[in-house]
């Protein structure tokens, strides 16, 4: 994720983001529908539950925090990546998983859920494709050649959904019907995610500067970075047509 890619560069790691594959970053928070969270100043004196580092952690962070919330107002339970059943087994009041991912399966279980996505509360860069300077440097032919196919496959799969998930289903034959069907609906979920208005404007792939900027603001009011690096050190798009 961005989020990992300014962690790095913190602490000099020369890696560099070529291109986005989440337009928009994926985790949310999600709760019981009765649970009676449905923003993020709900959550005050409740229990989520989560993986206590990585992507997740960082984001449920930042939700607090821009919901005029301290860390302190929230009880964070580290759940590993349990989220389904403390959820469904009510051990926390609120899971953080991906908006693509959780609650599609929830839903397939009869359960209704309220849903709290990361996006609606800042800007932070989603998932993407990153090297290192030096292969950049060594090889830009093959840097290239990576970047043009990835965007490629997202190219083919937004214009051939279900072509696409029928290439998937090669590789996952234990697959029972009503698993292909939850599936199904997490690859077009993801897709969603594939683009935003940015995206739109400037074509897939493509990443805004200026969310770079926010993300590396939110993370150091959080103390989860420790100096700002210029954004053009570290977002490189020239390989993307």
């Amino acid at each position: 994720g961005g989020d990992q890619v300014l962690i790095a560069r913190a602490q000099e790691i020369p890696v560099v983001y070529l291109m986005s594959l989440y337009a928009d970053f994926p985790p949310s928070i999600i709760a019981k529908a009765d649970s009676g969270i449905k923003t993020a100043q709900d959550l005050k004196g409740k229990q989520v539950g989560l993986p206590l580092y990585g992507t997740n952690l960082m984001a449920v962070k930042a939700i607090i925090k821009r919901a005029g919330l301290e860390e302190k107002d929230v009880n964070l339970v580290d759940i590993g990546y349990t989220q389904i059943p403390s959820l469904v087994e009510g051990k926390v009041d609120a899971v953080v998983g991906f908006a693509n991912n959780e609650p599609v399966k929830l839903k397939a279980m009869g359960i209704a859920i309220n849903k709290i996505n990361s996006w609606d509360y800042f800007s932070l860069v989603g998932h993407g494709l990153i090297s290192g300077e030096e292969k950049i440097a060594s090889n830009p032919q093959q840097v290239k050649r990576l970047v043009r196919a990835s965007l490629k496959g997202l190219e083919y799969a937004l214009a051939n959904p279900e072509k696409t998930f029928e290439i998937c289903l090669k590789y996952l034959p234990e697959l029972g019907e009503e698993q292909k069907e939850q599936e199904r609906q997490v690859l077009r979920l993801s897709m969603v995610l594939w683009e935003n208005e940015y995206t739109r404007e400037h074509g897939l792939g493509h990443s805004a500067p200026e969310d770079w900027v926010d993300s590396q603001r939110l993370m150091m009011e959080l103390g989860l970075i420790s100096k700002e690096t210029p954004v053009e050190k570290f977002l490189n798009l020239s390989f993307l047509p």
